[in-house]
């Protein structure tokens, strides 16, 4: 009989076993490292699935009993963890496990079956760790496992560069990638109230920086003779406004040839770049200063916090921000939340408008113990939560990758309209588990009213047709060198970026005087060697 992890971790404690890594913090751009020399992780026979469609597969026949890990002490009562293990076919026995208590497991060598959480830190764990456990043999490589994980598989085969979030240095992943994409979950985009907009009447959004200057004229010189305090631009706070925030990446492809004024790859897909050094960072900084100085942008938003901006939108004393989701329908003469987003805009140095989609891909703790009794059953059960539309996990079609962040279909949402792509929450017991490992890059989850409705609709409307996905510098995989040159040189720079972008913009410097220095500052404090670093790792990933 396994013994459960709580038997295990007080034998731990116990013992005083020092935790391997230590609690770690989320951080998008931080570097995963790899090994050029890797111990094979140990291999389990297995029977290979059949070509079945996942309703003929599921649910699994026989008993299966699966010890897994969780972050979360709802996993035995919700009903969504409920539903997709009733629909693979197992008895799970779920046991918390606290991100001081995750390493020890590790440690011990100990594990459950599998784990099961949002995100790898809620273990106290990042990518690089998880991987040195793979290499130990303590985890499964899934990478070995594909052909028994058709779901999982196709997802590999037609978008490998997600993958790049958790492989190793060899492409070896030991923890499966979250992979989901909202019409409510992305911010690098700008609100504008539609009400406004027709007050002033303009018939249609401005689609280039001048027509957007002009727009905000016209605001301020009718709303502003109303209202005193009245400001036509604003940012929701001081972070919305640094140096690879919301503003700057809705409007920094209007101004050049990148998308992302941050590391990132060149057009030609082969050459890594630091956006926040080019000429295209200084026509982005100009325009922004040059509302500031008009009196168009409120500079108080580069130092504002959160709760100053909200009251400051609620109050009606904006008509445009980087959020604007915030204010309650109730404050708008019709009693409907009339916002929306602008559509890219175009420039002499960018006619065609460019939406960067957000980073599709992080890490996620999908994790399978090699001591696991039970292999078919666990890769099955992970399998499941890639499954598509097309191939749902049941006969009725109610279940799929999606079902784990909102429920069955036709129980907890529906379709507003007969073959729209937009669903709607219609609410019940089921509370989710805040990420689910794919569901669908292009899954819109919307609500019948308020907020996500018109947020929904407008990134559909105004974004998605204009949308391009990029290399992700923060989800290549550097080696431990250069894990090193990172650590050692990216948090003095970051630092001494957000403190430039809001010297800029203030006046504090001046951006073509100063921007020289800059430039040279950032080079002396190492920036050229973090570029080399990663553009090694872009070599490897485009060489495999």
């Amino acid at each position: 009989m396994k013994k459960t992890i709580a038997l295990l971790l007080a034998i731990v404690m116990v013992l005083g076993l020092v935790a391997c890594g230590g609690e770690t913090t989320p951080d998008a751009t931080e570097p995963q490292a790899g090994n050029e020399t890797t111990a094979s992780a140990e291999q389990h026979e297995t029977t290979p699935v059949a070509p079945l469609t996942n309703a003929e597969r599921y649910p699994l026949e026989g008993t299966h009993n699966l010890i897994i890990a969780v972050t979360t002490d709802i996993a035995a009562t919700d009903g969504l963890f409920a539903l997709m293990a009733d629909t693979v076919g197992i008895t799970p026995e779920y046991q918390v496990v606290t991100k001081e208590q995750a390493p020890l497991l590790f440690a011990a060598e100990t594990l459950p079956d599998m784990f099961f959480a949002p995100h790898l830190y809620e273990l106290g764990l990042n990518v690089n760790q998880v991987n040195e456990y793979g290499k130990a043999g303590l985890l499964v490589n899934f990478k070995d496992y594909l052909d028994q994980m058709p779901n999982l598989k196709r997802v590999y085969e037609e978008h490998p560069q997600w993958f790049t979030a958790v492989e190793d240095f060899d492409g070896a992943f030991y923890t499966i990638p979250g992979i989901s994409f909202t019409l409510t979950s992305s911010n690098n985009h700008v609100y504008f109230r539609t009400d406004h907009m027709a007050e002033i009447g303009w018939e249609k959004a401005p689609s280039t920086p001048e027509e957007f200057t002009q727009y905000l004229r016209d605001l301020k010189a009718h709303f502003g003779a109303i209202d005193p305090d009245y400001i036509p631009f604003t940012a929701y706070n001081a972070s919305q406004m640094e140096y690879n925030a919301q503003l700057s990446r809705a409007w920094f492809p209007t101004f050049g040839e990148l998308m992302e004024n941050n590391i990132t790859v060149a057009p030609d897909g082969k050459t890594i770049v630091a956006g926040f050094t080019t000429e295209q960072y200084q026509r982005y900084l100009k325009y922004v200063k040059s509302l500031m100085d008009e009196g168009l942008l409120d500079p108080n938003c580069l130092t504002a916090n959160s709760d100053i901006q909200k009251a400051f939108e609620i109050e009606g004393h904006c008509s445009v921000s980087t959020q604007m989701t915030n204010i309650p329908a109730d404050k708008f003469a019709s009693g409907l939340q009339e916002i929306s987003l602008f559509t890219p805009f175009v420039s002499e140095y960018s006619s065609t408008p460019r939406w960067a989609m957000p980073n599709l891909a992080g890490d996620w703790a999908g994790m399978i113990s090699t001591k696991c009794e039970d292999m078919d059953a666990a890769i099955a059960y992970l399998d499941a939560f890639f499954a598509p539309a097309d191939d749902p996990l049941d006969e009725e079609g109610k279940v799929w990758s999606i079902s784990f962040y909102l429920g069955a279909l036709d129980t907890t949402w529906e379709w507003i309209e007969e073959n729209a792509s937009y669903v709607t929450n219609k609410g019940s017991e089921f509370k989710g588990y805040s990420t689910a490992p794919y569901i669908g890059i292009w899954d819109k989850v919307e609500y019948r009213n308020g907020a996500p409705r018109y947020k929904a609709k407008a990134t559909s409307e105004n974004l998605l047709p204009y949308a391009v996905e990029i290399i992700r510098p923060e989800n290549l995989t550097l080696d431990e060198e250069g894990v090193e040159i990172y650590n050692d040189n990216w948090p003095d720079i970051k630092t001494y970026l957000d403190q430039m972008n809001t010297a800029f913009l203030s006046g504090e410097a001046d951006i073509d005087a100063d921007f020289d220095e800059f430039v040279a500052n950032l080079e002396a404090m190492g920036l050229n060697e973090v570029l080399e670093v990663y553009q090694a790792a872009l070599d490897r990933y485009l060489a495999k």
